[in-house]
């Protein structure tokens, strides 16, 4: 709710998450804020919320727009990165040690190379601190408990 209240119609709050956060939309729209949800994959749904008015709505809509627009899909991201891909399997894991060997491997990283990941499901903790170190991550669902990631520095 903090980073909602930073919400000034220049900005527009994304929601990464594995369902959609129906409640909170309720609770944020009695409070005037418009909300965009979209699925993304089996368990990923992109939520996205902004304070309600007609120009902030516009200049939201073009922004999730373009957002959604430059995204590669998961395929795409293998393709370009096929040959730079470090791989770690982190599925017989038990928490938080999927979390904390996936950060270790991404510290030691090499500048240009990319991250996959076989897990049990798409890591919703390791998100934030991702997104802190600049770091992108795609997933796709290839079993009820597998997920391939592809994590890769932001340019």
């Amino acid at each position: 709710m903090c980073t909602v209240e930073e919400l000034d119609g220049t900005n527009v709050l994304l929601l990464v998450n594995t369902f959609e956060p129906t409640p909170l939309i309720s609770i944020l729209a009695r409070r005037g804020y418009a909300c965009y949800s979209e699925v993304r994959g089996p368990d990923l749904v992109h939520s996205y919320f902004w304070p309600k008015g007609e120009e902030r709505e516009a200049k939201a809509e073009t922004a999730i727009r373009e957002s959604v627009a430059t995204e590669k899909t998961f395929e795409e991201l293998l393709t370009q990165f096929d040959v730079v891909l470090k791989h770690v399997d982190v599925r017989h894991l038990e928490m938080p040690q999927p979390m904390v060997t996936i950060l270790n491997e991404l510290e030691q990283l090499p500048s240009g190379e990319v991250l996959y990941v076989t897990h049990r499901r798409v890591p919703q903790f390791l998100l934030p601190r991702l997104e802190e170190r600049g770091f992108v991550l795609a997933s796709k669902a290839i079993a009820p408990e597998e997920v391939h990631l592809i994590i890769y520095k932001q340019t």
